[in-house]
C-alpha cells in the first residue's frame, strides 16, 4: 500500500515538471470582419461614418485608414469631404482585435464622394394673383441657393415670366398659371423641377372707412364720404337703415325730428376697377343725445344714447375717461347724489357719494355685494342703507349696519338685512309720526306685509323704539298722505278682494265730516276700490271704486262738505289754487264746500270752470288748469291770467315750463306771471324756447328737446351751463 503511493506522487511530480497540464497551451480566439458600410452616403461637406460588423471583437479599438488616391485622408471611424475630394474615390481599410487581442486580418470597402443635393420642398405664393399686382414664389430648400432658383410661369402653355414674380394683366383673368422651379444646391447640383398651379383673379376691393359729415339734426342734410382701394367710386352704393327700416340710398340722408337721435347702419359696398363688386360693409353711427338723467343743486348726471354717463359733481368717484357702455343708469340720494350704472356686459359701477359720510361699521359694501345685482327696478338710499330691488324679487341691501346702538336695533329692521327675497313690492323713506324718514313696507309675494320702523314715542319714554305691524293676504300697497309733511306717511292697503284698510304709524282715523258739518271718519266705505289718488303732502284721499261711486277721507279734502253730490261718477282730484275739487268723468268740477263754488269763478272771472282736463298744482297756492281744448288757467300770486294752448306743463322751484300746442316753451315765476327773469337765476335767462318737441325731466331740472335737435339744460340757478350743453350737443360718431 505504501509503495502505491509512492508511484503516484513521483507521477505528479514528473507530470508538473514537465508542464502536462498547464492553460498556455490552449489557442488564443481571433476575430475576421464581416462587413463594412457606410451610414449615409460620401456627401461633401458632411460627416460620413464607417460601421462593422465582427464577432468577439472590440470595435471600439478598429482602427481605420481612409485614402484617397493612396494618400490618407482619415483615421478615425469617420470622414467628412470636402470639394477636393468631389467624384473621387475614398477607400475605407479597416482591422479589430478579438476580444483576445489577436488582430483581424484588413478588410476595405469604397464608395465615391458626391456633390450635396437639394429639392423643393414647398413652393407658395406670396398673394393671391390679381390683375395687376405682382405676386412672387416662395420656395423651401435646404442646402439650396435659392437666388439662382430658374422660375417659368405659364398661362395655356405659354411662358409668360421667368422671373421670381409675375404681374397678371387683362387677357390672364379667370386662367390658371403654373408655376415651375428648380433650384441648386451649393454645389450646383439642379433639383428636380417642381410646380405649382393657381388661378387669376381679377382686382377685388372693399369699403374701407366712412365719415359722416354735418351737424345730423332734422332737416340738415348728413354725408358719407368713404375710401376704398383699386376701387370704381363713382360705383359706391350705400343703403341707411334706422332699425330693420331702409331711410336713404346714396351717399347722404337728411334725418327728421322723429329720427336723428336714433342709431344708423350705413351698408356700402364699390366696384373694382376689374369690374368685382365687393362684399357688403356694415359702418354703425349714433348722435349722442340724452336719455335720461338727474339735477340735484351742482350735481348733474345725464346717461346717453351712446352710452356714455356724464356725471358733472364734485362729489365722490367719477366715472373712469373713455368708458361709454352704459345701457342703464339709476339715481339716489341721501345728502349727494349717487348714480347706480349698468354696462352692457351686466355689471354694475357706483359714482358720487351714496352714504359715505356715515361712520357706522357696515355689515356690507357695495364691493361685496355688486355681483348679485340684476335687473334692477328700483333703486334708492335711505336710513337702513343703500337698496336694490330687482325683478325676481329680491332686496339687497349694502353700506348697512345689523349693530344695534342705543334705542336703534338695527338687526331687526327688514330693510337693515343684507337681503330680502320672494318681494312684491317696496314702500320706502314713509314718514312716521315724528316726521322722520325711517319707516318701511315690504310686501312679500306670500301676502304678508311687514311695516316697520324707528318711531318716535310722544306720550311714553319721548325716545324712538323700534315698531313692527304684519298683515296678511294682503294683495298690492300704495303710499298715501296722512298728515302732510315732505313725503308719504301712510299705506293704503289692498286684500285680495280690493278692499283697503288705512294704516298710519298712530293709528289715527282719517278725519272727515259729513253734510251736517260734523266730523266723522270719513264718506263712504273703502270696498271694492278701483285706485286711490292721494296727492303729496295733500292729507287726504280719494278712493274711485269700480262702480264709478268714490269714497273720500281727511281733512284735507273734506272740510264743510255743505255741497258734496254724492252719486257723481269721479274721474280725478285737483288741485286749484289752494283747494282741492272732484273732477267727473264729463269734465265738471265739484266743489267740496258751497263756498268755493263762489270763491273761484269770482277770482278768476276770465275762465269758466268747465270741460277740463287735468290741473298742475305748484307751490304757495299757484298751477295750472287745462281744459279739454287746451285754453288753460294760470294761477300766480299776482297777475294770474289765461292761455290760449297747453300741450305740456313742467315744474321746477319757484318756476312754471309751459309749453303751448306751437311748440313754444315759456317759464313763468310763479308768484308773478309777469315779472321777467333774472338773467343770471334761471337757466342763463332763458325765457322762452321755440320748436319744444321733448321734455326730459331731471329731477331739479329739464332738458329739453328742440325741433332742431338741439338739447337745453333749463335749472334752476343755473350758471355758466354752456359747457354743459356742449357735452350734450354733439355731432354724429361711429360706434366702435
Amino acid at each position: 500500500m505504501k509503495l502505491f503511493k509512492y508511484i503516484i506522487l513521483i507521477t505528479t511530480f514528473l507530470l508538473v515538471a514537465c508542464g502536462g497540464s498547464s492553460s498556455s497551451d490552449e489557442p488564443k480566439l481571433t476575430t475576421k470582419i464581416e462587413k463594412i458600410s457606410l451610414n449615409s452616403e460620401l456627401v461633401r461637406g458632411q460627416s460620413t461614418s464607417a460601421i462593422i460588423e465582427c464577432v468577439d471583437c472590440l470595435k471600439d479599438k478598429a482602427i481605420y485608414r481612409w485614402e484617397i488616391d493612396n494618400v490618407v485622408v482619415s483615421q478615425s471611424s469617420s470622414f467628412t469631404p470636402d470639394f477636393e475630394h468631389l467624384d473621387k474615390v475614398v477607400v475605407i481599410t479597416v482591422q479589430v482585435p478579438s476580444i483576445d487581442q489577436v488582430m483581424s486580418d484588413e478588410v476595405s470597402y469604397q464608395a465615391e464622394v458626391i456633390s450635396r443635393k437639394t429639392k423643393i420642398e414647398k413652393i407658395s405664393l406670396n398673394s393671391e394673383l390679381i390683375r395687376d399686382q405682382s405676386t412672387s414664389a416662395i420656395i423651401e430648400c435646404v442646402d439650396c441657393l435659392k437666388d439662382k432658383a430658374i422660375y417659368r410661369w405659364e398661362v395655356d402653355n405659354v411662358v409668360v415670366s421667368q422671373s421670381s414674380s409675375f404681374t397678371p394683366d387683362f387677357e390672364h383673368l379667370d386662367k390658371t398659371v403654373v408655376i415651375t422651379v428648380q433650384v441648386p444646391s451649393i454645389d450646383q447640383v439642379m433639383s428636380d423641377e417642381i410646380s405649382y398651379q393657381a388661378e387669376i383673379i381679377s382686382r377685388k376691393t372693399k369699403v374701407e372707412s366712412l365719415e359722416l359729415t354735418g351737424k345730423h339734426t332734422p332737416n340738415t342734410t348728413t354725408l358719407a364720404d368713404f375710401t376704398c382701394d383699386n376701387c370704381l367710386s363713382e360705383t359706391i352704393s350705400m343703403q341707411w337703415f334706422i332699425g330693420e327700416k331702409l331711410v336713404a340710398t346714396g351717399t347722404s340722408f337728411t334725418p327728421d325730428l322723429n329720427n336723428f337721435d336714433k342709431p344708423i347702419t350705413i351698408k356700402a359696398k364699390v366696384t373694382s376697377i376689374d369690374n368685382i363688386v365687393s362684399e357688403t360693409t356694415s359702418f354703425d353711427f349714433i348722435k349722442p343725445t340724452p336719455i335720461s338723467g338727474n339735477i340735484y343743486l351742482s350735481d348733474k348726471y345725464v346717461l346717453m344714447s351712446n352710452g356714455e354717463l356724464i356725471f358733472d359733481s364734485s362729489h365722490g368717484i367719477q366715472p373712469e375717461d373713455g368708458k361709454s357702455d352704459f345701457v342703464n343708469a339709476y339715481y339716489g340720494k341721501h345728502v349727494w347724489g349717487t348714480v347706480l350704472a349698468q354696462d352692457t356686459k351686466g355689471k354694475f359701477f357706483k359714482y358720487g357719494d351714496g352714504r359715505e359720510f356715515y361712520s357706522h361699521e357696515k355689515e356690507s359694501s357695495f364691493e361685496d355685494i355688486k355681483e348679485k345685482i340684476n335687473n334692477v327696478k328700483s333703486y334708492w338710499l335711505d336710513f337702513y342703507g343703500e337698496h336694490v330691488l330687482t325683478s325676481d324679487g329680491k332686496i339687497i341691501t349694502w353700506d348697512n349696519t345689523l349693530d344695534d346702538s342705543g334705542n336703534f336695533e338695527y338687526s331687526k329692521a327688514q330693510l337693515s338685512q343684507t337681503e330680502l327675497n320672494d318681494v312684491k313690492q317696496v314702500l320706502h323713506s314713509l314718514y312716521d309720526c315724528s316726521s322722520s324718514a325711517n319707516t318701511s313696507a315690504v310686501l312679500y309675494n306670500s301676502g304678508l306685509l311687514v311695516i316697520d320702523g324707528f318711531w318716535w314715542d310722544k306720550k311714553g319714554s319721548h325716545q324712538h323704539s323700534y315698531k313692527r305691524v304684519e298683515k296678511t293676504g294682503v294683495s298690492k300697497i300704495q303710499a298715501v298722505s296722512y298728515a302732510g309733511g315732505g313725503g308719504y306717511d301712510a299705506v293704503a292697503i289692498f286684500d285680495e278682494q280690493d278692499n283697503v284698510e288705512i294704516w298710519t304709524c298712530s293709528n289715527e282715523p282719517f278725519l272727515s265730516t259729513l253734510e251736517n258739518g260734523e266730523y266723522a271718519t270719513g264718506f263712504g266705505d273703502l270696498q271694492n276700490v278701483a285706485r286711490i289718488i292721494s296727492p303729496l303732502g295733500s292729507k287726504a284721499i280719494l278712493a274711485i271704486k269700480k262702480d264709478g261711486s268714490f269714497s273720500i277721507r281727511g281733512s284735507g279734502l273734506t272740510y264743510h262738505v255743505s255741497s258734496l253730490n254724492t252719486e257723481i261718477k269721479v274721474k280725478d282730484l285737483l288741485k286749484i289754487s289752494w283747494m282741492y275739487v272732484l273732477l267727473d268723468v264729463e269734465g265738471n268740477i265739484h266743489y267740496l264746500d258751497s263756498y268755493w263754488s263762489e270763491y273761484l269763478p269770482e277770482q278768476f272771472p276770465e275762465f269758466s270752470f268747465d270741460n277740463i282736463a287735468y290741473s298742475v298744482p305748484s307751490d304757495h297756492s299757484n298751477g295750472v288748469v287745462v281744459k279739454e281744448d287746451g285754453s288753460a288757467l294760470l294761477i300766480t300770486q299776482n297777475n294770474p291770467k289765461t292761455l290760449p294752448s297747453v300741450k305740456d306743463i313742467n315744474l321746477v322751484d319757484n318756476f312754471m315750463l309751459i309749453t303751448d300746442k306751437e311748440g313754444k316753451l315759456t317759464t313763468y315765476y310763479e308768484r308773478d306771471s309777469e315779472r321777467e327773469l333774472d338773467a343770471d337765476y334761471f337757466s342763463n335767462g332763458i325765457n322762452q324756447i321755440e320748436g319744444v318737441s321733448e321734455v326730459i325731466n331731471l329731477g331739479n331740472g329739464y332738458i329739453i328737446k328742440t325741433k332742431l335737435g338741439e338739447f337745453i339744460l333749463v335749472q334752476t340757478g343755473g350758471r355758466s351751463l354752456s359747457h354743459f350743453h356742449e357735452k350734450i350737443n354733439r355731432p354724429i360718431e361711429a360706434v366702435d
